[in-house]
């Protein structure tokens, strides 16, 4: 009886290592990649369309998702959730931003399609 009582133990161990080693696998494969999906540019706005909720930016800096991109154009689509906010921090549209100017992007990538969520105006 003994002897099946240690194999029953060494079991449970067994599988409890087993699991525990798999979950610090998953937190260290996530802390890796962090934000796989996610961006954040410092663009310049080079063309809005408020009605479509798109604009173009020229990408000055970006994050390792976006890192080569650069030096390029982006077209965005701009979330239905989507927040602006303008030089003096209060809430503003879409439309109320220019060509030329400055901004920090916030967002994701779903499809290939770059979604603004979070625009911040310089």
């Amino acid at each position: 009886m003994k002897f099946f009582l240690k194999i029953i133990i060494g079991v449970v161990i067994l599988v409890f290592l087993v699991t525990l080693g798999l979950f610090i696998s998953q937190r260290i494969k996530a802390k890796e990649e962090p934000g796989k999906d996610k961006f954040s540019i410092e663009a310049t706005i080079k063309s809005i369309d408020p009605d479509k909720k798109v604009l173009v930016a020229k990408v000055n800096q970006a994050n390792k998702t976006l890192e080569n991109k650069v030096g390029q154009d982006l077209s965005l689509l701009f979330s239905d959730e989507g927040r602006i906010k303008g030089k003096s921090g209060q809430a503003i549209q879409l439309a109320d931003l220019k060509p030329s100017t400055k901004t920090q992007i916030k967002g994701t990538i779903s499809n290939d399609q770059f979604i603004a969520e979070y625009i911040i105006e310089e």
